[in-house]
């Protein structure tokens, strides 16, 4: 709020962002599973895909962005340049945020370089921002506007397994290997969006479905087969 006509706050355009992510890939509904363990499964996968998702729309958007300011405390607008998006990490454990601005708080000095050196007081902050300390970080509204209409007319991602790692995860299992969902994606196909690993572990249950049941390991010499 009470920023000039020219003006979009970086804050907004995450919310924003964040909106239209939602509205294509809304949260599953509880009432279309039969038990809580089923649904619980489905809104873990949803909120990973859609984390990830929010997160690559505002990678893009910052990495596009030429015109940015921040609005000083004497309500006056100070142009920025794009390294304030330096060290932009959506997968760290800081969220969506770069070195210098956190992109739902929005304001400079917000980002995690100082608590990755765990400076983080107020008085480190100030010592590196001076007087734009807080102050909220711009972008062009034409240019946002732009891109938010670029991602409300995109049609939602196709999620698509892989064959090849359903195999993989399967005849690992099978050969004594049994290890969590995370780590069989860790091992086989790390770079793997999730969305397509949520994709391809589903049909990994389906060919064995004993991986969706945790703790559980084969007996014997058992053998599989892939459905045709």
């Amino acid at each position: 709020m009470f920023y000039k006509g020219k003006w979009y706050p970086i804050s907004t355009v995450s919310r924003d962002v964040k909106k239209i992510i939602e509205k294509k890939y809304p949260r599953p509904d509880r009432g279309n599973f039969d038990n809580k363990e089923e649904y619980l499964e489905e809104a873990n996968n949803w909120h990973h895909e859609s984390y990830e998702l929010i997160g690559d729309a505002l990678s893009r958007i910052c990495e596009n962005a030429i015109v940015l300011a921040v609005l000083s405390v004497g309500c006056e607008e100070i142009d920025v340049t794009n390294e304030v998006f330096e060290g932009l990490n959506i997968y760290g454990e800081y969220g969506y945020s770069s070195f210098h601005v956190d992109l739902f708080l929005g304001t400079i000095g917000s980002g995690y370089l100082l608590k990755k050196n765990g400076e983080a007081s107020h008085e480190a902050k100030l010592e590196m921002y001076g007087q734009f300390l807080y102050c909220p970080l711009l972008m062009d509204r034409k240019f946002i506007e732009q891109e938010l209409a670029k991602r409300n007319s995109e049609a939602p991602l196709k999620e698509a397994s892989s064959p090849e790692i359903v195999s993989k995860v399967v005849e690992a299992y099978y050969s004594g290997q049994v290890l969590t969902k995370a780590d069989y994606k860790q091992q086989f196909c790390r770079s793997m969006k999730q969305i397509a690993w949520n994709a391809t572990w589903r049909e990994v249950v389906r060919e064995c479905p004993k991986l969706g049941k945790a703790g559980r390991r084969p007996s014997g010499n058992q053998r599989w087969e892939l459905k045709s």
